[in-house]
């Protein structure tokens, strides 16, 4: 009998060659919570799709690895890098990953350019834990931009 698993994807965590890690900062609830069924806690459900979602989108160009996810209470978002129209003290989520591919999404002096357009009005759930008004979608860029990526030498 074939026994049946639930789970999230969950990067692999192996590493060779050169490294480089990444951070991306978000307004939208990704939460780590694990839930795969959709019959369950549907709150949880669709925190662990908006996580599955920005993983699956950057694994489109390579695989992600010592991937996690923190979430940091009432951060004035002036020391972010959010859209204009997002002000205030506002909860953010922080995914922090590695790659073996290096500048993946590098164009010209920009590290993350195409993360940034890959992810740019992708669908996403709201109405979860956020704090601030989200359009039901990443927005990478302009005035409601409520996503966005650095790199680092250091996770």
């Amino acid at each position: 009998m074939t026994q049946k698993v639930h789970g999230v994807h969950r990067p692999a965590e192996v590493l060779s060659g050169n490294t480089d890690f990444y951070s991306a900062f978000t307004l939208v609830d990704i939460t780590d919570t694990g839930n795969s069924n959709p019959k369950g806690n549907i709150k949880s459900f669709k925190q662990a799709q908006n996580l599955n979602t920005l993983i699956q989108i950057l694994s489109m160009r390579t695989q992600l690895v010592l991937s996690s996810v923190k979430k940091l209470e009432s951060q004035d978002l002036t020391e972010y890098d959010f859209g204009s129209e997002l002000i205030g003290t506002h909860d953010i989520w922080i995914l922090k990953f590695a790659t073996e591919t290096t500048d993946v999404w590098k164009k010209n002096d920009n590290p993350v350019y195409f993360a940034n357009m890959d992810c740019s009005d992708v669908p996403v759930n709201t109405e979860l834990d956020e704090t601030a008004v989200i359009n039901h979608r990443f927005e990478t860029s302009g005035n409601n931009k409520n996503l966005y990526f650095t790199m680092s030498e250091f996770i």
